[in-house]
């Protein structure tokens, strides 16, 4: 065992100063790199101008290169932490100032141009500008920038940054799992949604988060319980560990419906789309039938007199 772990008593102060170990500092400069290398991908993608194919689909939205740079500076942030602190801390902060400021533009529906100009592009996907950092992105860069500088606020409460990085993974979680479900959240309500690629990097930055806070807290405190304890001897580990089980299945349940129920929707408009198209061709050839036999009818040299004559035997005879 490492000698950097601190006695692992119950006690709220021998938990509250508990250090990650070498496997658990490991582990998050792995999850850090990993949020990296997404990060980096997606802006190769912007920079060849090919940002659909890390979208998963030309209906989805990409991660915004705002984004990918504000992910790039928290990795950072998480790999110099233990190492050098003081620039983890500029970086983090500079990270917090960034999506605060993305953030208050967002609510107040102000376009910024740095936007624009880092994407440099007018198009758009299921009718909201791709590029953009959405809200709910900035909402949660924002979460894992001030869990990251609230150590130098607030020394000594390890609790709040298990709180954020549990609260920063689980929004991830839930939007990946819209994702593979096919019912991805905020699509079709008007405002960004959060790109795939954008949760599955903030997920992987908030786990990568967690453990540098320390492996003594629950969740990870059932994967690498400390000597001589199980990880499910608390009943609040126990009730914990259901909540979060039965969070996944609700959560799960509920995407799923709502991917079957926006491919029936799908289906529904495909369907109608295809009938009033027939419809349409139908009229317009009747249209233009009817419309060629009155021009038939009108090239005919036909007198008045010869056509009045012509009525009166039709109406004789």
């Amino acid at each position: 065992m490492s000698a950097e772990r601190m006695p692992t008593s119950s006690t709220p102060e021998a938990i509250e100063t508990y250090a990650p170990d070498r496997s658990g500092r490991r582990w998050a400069t792995r999850f850090a790199r990993a949020a990296a290398a997404v990060a980096l991908a997606v802006l190769a993608t912007w920079w060849l101008d090919r940002w659909s194919w890390l979208s998963l689909g030309a209906r989805y939205v990409p991660m915004a290169p705002g984004t990918a740079l504000l992910v790039l500076t928290l990795s950072a942030a998480v790999l110099l932490r233990a190492r050098k602190p003081t620039a983890a801390a500029s970086l983090a902060a500079a990270a917090l100032l960034a999506s605060t400021v993305i953030l208050g533009a967002a609510l107040l529906d102000i376009p910024l141009d740095i936007e624009a100009w880092l994407s440099g592009t007018d198009a758009r996907v299921s009718d909201v500008p791709v590029g953009r950092v959405s809200l709910y992105t900035a909402a949660l860069l924002l979460l894992l920038a001030l869990g990251l500088t609230w150590k130098h606020v607030r020394p000594g409460r390890a609790k709040e940054e298990v709180v954020i990085a549990l609260t920063v993974m689980g929004a991830c979680f839930v939007i990946l799992q819209g994702y593979v479900l096919g019912g991805p959240l905020f699509y079709g309500t008007g405002t960004i949604p959060v790109a795939a690629m954008t949760a599955l990097a903030l997920f992987f930055l908030g786990l990568a988060f967690l453990l540098l806070v320390g492996t003594a807290y629950w969740p990870l405190r059932l994967i690498f319980p400390p000597a001589g304890d199980s990880g499910l001897g608390s009943r609040w580990t126990f009730r914990a560990t259901t909540l979060l089980i039965s969070a996944v299945v609700v959560s799960s349940g509920y995407l799923w419906h709502r991917g079957e129920q926006r491919r029936a929707e799908e289906r529904a408009r495909t369907t109608l789309e295809a009938v009033a198209d027939l419809k349409a061709d139908q009229l317009s050839e009747w249209y233009a039938g009817h419309l060629s036999t009155a021009r038939a009818l009108r090239s005919i040299p036909v007198s008045l007199g010869s056509a009045g004559l012509w009525l009166a035997n039709l109406r004789l005879g």
